[in-house]
This record gives structure tokens, C-alpha cells and sequence, in this order.
């Protein structure tokens, strides 16, 4: 099975963006607006959860780590609410 990190990658290699997993998206202008919200959809579609603005904007960087938490901390929520 496929990690996390390495979907998000493929994501990021397809779109043509050169990106290290511990590399901020946004500080060296890697992703603009419209990316980062296609991006998050993508996200969404693939690994079945819904993220949210706030929880990626309150951060200081943003990068593919902080993403796979995200994803993860959202999953885990996702199982125990169909319990």
C-alpha cells in the first residue's frame, strides 16, 4: 500500500511543482490559491475526510507533513464516528 506522503507527492510531481516533504508550499511559492484548494480537494476525494481552512491557515508552514497529520487525525476521527 501507497503512503500518504507519497500520494501527496505524485499529486505534486502530476501538477509539475518540484517539492521536498518537509518544504513549506507556500513559502517559495509552490502552490497558489487555486492549487491549494484543488489540492485539498484532492485530498478529500482520495483518503475520505474533510479538512478544513482553519487547521492548515494557523500554522506557520505548511508542508506534506503537516498534511499527512492532518489526513491522519482526520481518519481517526472518521473510524470513531462509525463505531
Amino acid at each position: 500500500m501507497i503512503s500518504c506522503e507519497k500520494i501527496i507527492l505524485l499529486w505534486f510531481k502530476k501538477k509539475k511543482i518540484k517539492i521536498e516533504s518537509k518544504e513549506d508550499i507556500f513559502l517559495k511559492n509552490k502552490l497558489d490559491s487555486f492549487a491549494f484548494i484543488e489540492l485539498l480537494l484532492y485530498i478529500e476525494r482520495k483518503f475520505k475526510v474533510k479538512l478544513s481552512n482553519k487547521n492548515f491557515f494557523t500554522k506557520k508552514e505548511l508542508t506534506i507533513k503537516n498534511l499527512v497529520s492532518e489526513i491522519k487525525k482526520k481518519s481517526e476521527i472518521t473510524k470513531i464516528k462509525k463505531r
